[in-house]
């Protein structure tokens, strides 16, 4: 396998943990697809239940908590700090409580299901992920058999076209999530890709189409 995961998180220190739930402040529901961040590697994506959890090292932490809006800028809140592994966390870490104001326009998260076929827009970087045209705020970190690596290569490699400068997909394959992501923030689900349907060099604006 071509290991194109996504960025993990690093080892907890101590097996503390951040736990808490994200809710609108209108209303009192809970808020899927929220990515809560400690810092540039740590993190992870709110559930249905508006719930998450963050293994974590001893230290400080400034959370940050944000997401995706159809036709707007990302919702974003920077929290108080927190100090994980201090005398009044009782060795389990601290819980949040995240009233997030406007957090009924957040985009639904993406549902982890055992198959998926997804097309999208193949994006570079140190993690690879396909921004899908479904929901083009979401992508999946991408990991590819050698072969279908190696004809990818093969078949785009060495290629770029200005006048199509993005690689379309259409893929099936083993969807894992959620879990934590990637510097990017991107990443919060794992396609292992089984099947490439379809692959084209193409113009962005033409490439969901």
């Amino acid at each position: 396998m071509v290991a194109l995961l996504l960025v993990g998180a690093p080892a907890a220190a101590q097996g503390r943990t951040v736990t808490g739930v994200v809710t609108d402040s209108s209303d009192g529901q809970p808020v899927p697809g929220v990515r809560v961040a400690l810092g540039t590697w740590l993190g992870a994506y709110s559930d249905r239940a508006g719930r998450f959890t963050i293994p974590v090292p001893a230290g400080r932490f400034t959370p940050r908590v944000s997401c995706p809006r159809s036709g707007q800028a990302e919702l974003t809140r920077t929290l108080p700090e927190l100090v994980v592994g201090g005398p009044t966390d009782g060795g389990q870490g601290p819980t949040l409580a995240v009233v997030l104001p406007g957090g009924r326009e957040c985009l639904p998260a993406l549902e982890a299901v055992g198959y998926l076929e997804a097309a999208g827009i193949l994006r570079g970087g140190e993690t690879r992920r396909l921004q899908l045209c479904e929901s083009p705020s979401h992508g999946v970190a991408l990991a590819l058999p050698d072969r279908a690596a190696r004809d990818l290569a093969r078949r785009f490699g060495g290629r770029d076209d200005p006048k199509r400068p993005v690689l379309a997909l259409t893929v099936r394959g083993q969807l894992e999530g959620p879990g934590f992501f990637g510097h990017d923030g991107s990443a919060a689900y794992l396609l292992t890709v089984e099947t490439i349907r379809s692959a084209r060099r193409t113009a962005e604006a033409d490439a969901c189409r």
